[in-house]
């Protein structure tokens, strides 16, 4: 059996990276839908008194929102996480919560089911791989030109193995790793003014060519109450490079990277790089 519930709240927030009107600060008449499941109690036929349900919403979250700025509470508050918010004051004392919806304005709406984060990383199939690389090799010599030069069939047998160890070890090591592993955020409420990280080195694999670029990358970002320390995100710039990329799309997995670790109130990259592919 599945309930719902239906709350509204009024508040004011603001987001500072929106680059519109939003940026301002403005109220909303918030609604939101709690949805829960469950089993019917067979003594009272219920599977949760509407009544204690909304004891505990009021205490959790109407009285932490309603009538304030949702920046005190949420960092970047977009109904996004202002609805994940919600899940988490929730979750404990709700037994069989199920979703929050919320609606910001008429019409739209997030929904929300307590997923865990979204990840980065994935692991690589080397055994794929190797067998590619192989293919490629064999394509590329003919049965002919193994035959006229049989130290071909040897480079043909061994080389996969190692091509395929070189880009799951190395070149191509990012896809196991999750940058946001590196970027822990540290509080620091009282932080004024922006941090600029200049020259971090990287390689990275031209994702039309196969072929290495390198160059450096610089940081900028204005935090609004967290830190994070100079070598995460150096790691963290390194696990995103060792993939396939175009040099654009390398600029915007960073900025998303640190935007997403810090909720920092403005973010820049810029990347440089010599590239080895003509095209």
């Amino acid at each position: 059996m599945i309930l719902r519930r239906v709350y509204t709240f009024e508040a004011s927030h603001q987001l500072p990276r929106h680059p519109g009107r939003c940026k301002r600060l403005h109220g909303h008449s918030y609604r939101f839908v709690v949805e829960l499941e469950g089993p019917i109690e067979p003594y009272q036929g219920m599977v949760m008194d509407f009544g204690d349900l909304d004891e505990i919403v009021g205490e959790k979250v109407l009285s932490q929102l309603d009538h304030y700025h949702i920046n005190d509470k949420i960092e970047n508050p977009t109904a996004e996480w202002i609805a994940v918010w919600i899940w988490n004051a929730l979750a404990s004392d709700v037994r069989g919560l199920k979703s929050i919806e919320l609606f910001e304005v008429e019409g739209a709406s997030v929904l929300y089911r307590g997923e865990p984060p979204a990840r980065w990383g994935r692991e690589l199939n080397r055994d794929r791989m190797r067998d590619g690389i192989r293919v490629f090799l064999e394509g590329l010599f003919e049965s002919e030109d193994r035959a006229r030069h049989p130290g071909l069939a040897e480079m043909i047998a061994r080389t996969p193995e190692r091509v395929a160890e070189a880009y799951f070890a190395d070149l191509a090591s990012g896809y196991g790793k999750d940058p946001l592993d590196h970027l822990e955020p540290v509080p620091c409420p009282g932080a004024h003014g922006p941090v600029i990280l200049d020259e971090i080195h990287f390689t990275s694999l031209c994702g039309h060519h196969l072929l290495p670029y390198t160059g450096t990358v610089r940081v900028g970002y204005e935090p609004a109450q967290h830190h994070v320390g100079i070598g995460g995100i150096a790691r963290a710039i390194d696990v995103l490079a060792r993939r396939l990329t175009l040099q654009e799309q390398l600029t915007a997995s960073i900025a998303d990277a640190l935007a997403t670790a810090l909720s920092a109130r403005a973010v820049v990259v810029r990347v440089a790089a010599e590239h080895q592919c003509l095209a």
